[in-house]
């Protein structure tokens, strides 16, 4: 399995014509990178910035993280006012281990199929065959 090849999933909840939609994103890391506040906030803003290219009308925008010390830094709560300005309405900090469910749910289904790919004969060994093979 794909081990060692970092990555950040994100999930966002939209309400469009009456209905939720999800969508998933996920940053996968080419090469071996700290998930620090810097990159973490990128990855955030890069979703944000996203959703509302796909959403054009979505104007706020509501963020809930679990409470590692990456994303309730000051230096993620800059770069994602830079980065997004007017456009957060709330940050909002989820119990320890609370408030990623959806997150890891999606992760779990990623590792399946990438397991799958994997017993069929294939290698995932890094980010390039990680994203190719398993989308």
């Amino acid at each position: 399995m794909a081990r060692g090849i970092n990555w950040h999933v994100a999930v966002s909840i939209s309400k469009r014509r009456g209905a939720f939609q999800t969508i998933t994103h996920i940053h996968i890391f080419s090469s071996q990178v700290a998930q620090d506040s810097t990159v973490t906030a990128y990855c955030i803003s890069d979703v944000a910035k996203d959703v509302m290219t796909i959403n054009p009308g979505t104007e706020k925008t509501h963020i809930f993280t679990d409470n590692a010390g990456c994303y309730k830094s000051t230096l993620t709560l800059v770069i994602l006012r830079k980065e997004l300005g007017e456009n957060i309405k709330t940050f909002n900090f989820c119990e320890a281990q609370d408030g990623k469910g959806s997150c890891d749910r999606r992760a779990s289904h990623i590792k399946g199929c990438i397991k799958r790919y994997i017993n069929e004969g294939h290698d995932v060994t890094n980010a390039t065959e990680m994203k190719i093979e398993t989308a």
